[in-house]
């Protein structure tokens, strides 16, 4: 850990500038690390729905007119694959994200007492609802 905190970069330090400990060495920008890989994460989502959009508006139309039917279902499927073989990888991105972002001194107490706060709370907001629905029932004699 030492020969880390002495490679740091002034870059790193700018953009960290807490004393980092083991785990949030790990990632690119130490502390703020997990938040900004969910960031490319987003960022690669739009682009895969921007290449989507793309095709079908665009690629599709132009190959219709331009091929004929039995190669265009051949390009169709070839340009479709790269597609579906990145949102396979997305979803192991996304279970990798998660996982590191809910471990160890990444975790944020006042988020997760938040939402066991709201969980807690609807639960007695729904148990009232079942009581007046028993109470008004009980004065209507259904």
């Amino acid at each position: 850990m030492d020969a880390y905190l002495a490679g740091r970069s002034w870059f790193a330090k700018k953009l960290s500038p807490h004393q980092p400990n083991r785990q949030n060495a790990c990632f690119w920008l130490e502390r703020n690390g997990p938040e900004f890989h969910l960031y490319l994460f987003q960022i690669n989502l739009v682009f895969v729905g921007l290449y989507c959009a793309f095709l079908a508006v665009v690629i599709f139309p132009a190959m219709r007119s331009a091929f004929s039917s039995s190669l265009l279902m051949t390009y169709m499927a070839l340009a479709i694959l790269p597609m579906l073989l990145k949102m396979k990888d997305m979803q192991w991105i996304l279970t990798i994200i998660s996982q590191v972002g809910c471990m160890g001194t990444l975790r944020y107490a006042s988020i997760e007492a938040t939402v066991i706060r709201e969980e807690t709370t609807s639960r007695v907001i729904r148990g009232f609802l079942v009581l007046e629905k028993m109470h008004r029932y009980a004065e209507n004699g259904f």
